[in-house]
């Protein structure tokens, strides 16, 4: 009986050892696996793992595109490329001196127009370069709020430029009416905030026509500036809102319009862009790639007007 007993100890205590020799090379195995998935290998645990996380980085990445800087006029990603317009006019009109690598500014004024907005939009995507677009309140609506948003998630800044875009309204004479001006001002703020929110807020705006285009704004900038908004034209073209007579009706004759106004500019190595987006123009959407090309070439860092 005693030597059953030693017997089934003897066997228990092999048993014991052999599971643990078997649960220790269970062991080395997963830690291998584990620190080969660190080095890339493509394990299943470290796999999904990976999955996950990357999957959790767009999440945040998305959200963080689709979130409004507060009180700015752009989402939190755009404020890497951002730039205080007051700077970027005192440059354009030499007023001070820029040392910095060359900026330039795509603007687009008029919009949001249902067909010609989302062309703008998908180049700009396609070439990876931000804007800045101006945006009329009559065509902010149910209709084109969904690319108002898509302006701001995709790195785009939005400016103020009024609501009617009538001449003899804001101009009479070619002179400014200021309560005209204030009110469509006012108008085109309300609308927008109802749209995007309360945390947006714009400080940048385009006189309709351009500042140098009327007499009598003075009253009109005082009123911006005491709303900590801060006007701004542009010192370079492509001419789609020029004359008839002046406008190009070709690529071609759209670029060498932009390389006359590039030559004459003010300032070379600060360049805001005029192009328009309210109508359907398509001979603007068709040059735009060449337009981005023309300062990529040159070297230019594309920025936004916040």
């Amino acid at each position: 009986m005693k030597g059953f007993c030693k017997r089934v100890i003897n066997i228990s205590i092999l048993l014991v050892i052999l599971f643990s020799g078997i649960s220790l090379v269970i062991v080395k195995i997963e830690k291998e696996s584990t620190d080969r998935g660190f080095k890339g290998n493509e394990k299943v645990i470290r796999n999904k793992e990976s999955k996950w996380t990357k999957s959790s980085a767009l999440l945040m990445d998305k959200q963080t595109m689709e979130k409004i800087a507060p009180g700015m006029n752009h989402n939190i990603e755009a404020r890497r490329y951002a730039h205080e317009t007051k700077k970027i006019k005192r440059y354009i009109n030499n007023e001070e001196k820029y040392d910095g690598h060359p900026l330039v500014f795509l603007t687009f004024d008029d919009g949001i127009h249902l067909t010609m907005t989302p062309k703008i939009l998908d180049i700009l995507k396609e070439n990876q370069v931000p804007a800045t677009f101006f945006i009329l309140g009559s065509k902010v609506n149910d209709q084109t709020q969904q690319m108002l948003k898509r302006q701001l998630t995709e790195g785009h800044a939005i400016a103020l430029h009024g609501y009617s875009h009538d001449y003899n309204l804001l101009y009479p004479n070619g002179h400014a009416s200021v309560p005209q001006i204030e009110r469509e001002f006012i108008k085109n703020k309300e609308i927008l905030n109802n749209y995007l929110g309360k945390e947006f807020v714009s400080k940048v705006w385009r006189y309709p026509g351009g500042h140098m285009s009327w007499e009598g704004l003075t009253n009109a900038d005082h009123l911006l500036d005491r709303s900590s908004v801060q006007w701004i034209d542009w010192n370079a073209s492509v001419g789609d809102a020029s004359p008839l007579e002046e406008r190009p009706t070709t690529i071609d004759e759209m670029m060498n319009y932009l390389e006359a106004s590039y030559k004459t500019s003010t300032n070379q190595q600060v360049q805001v862009v005029l192009m328009h987006d309210g109508l359907d123009q398509s001979l603007t959407s068709e040059a735009l790639p060449k337009v981005i090309n023309f300062y990529k070439e040159k070297g230019y860092h594309f920025g936004i007007l916040s």
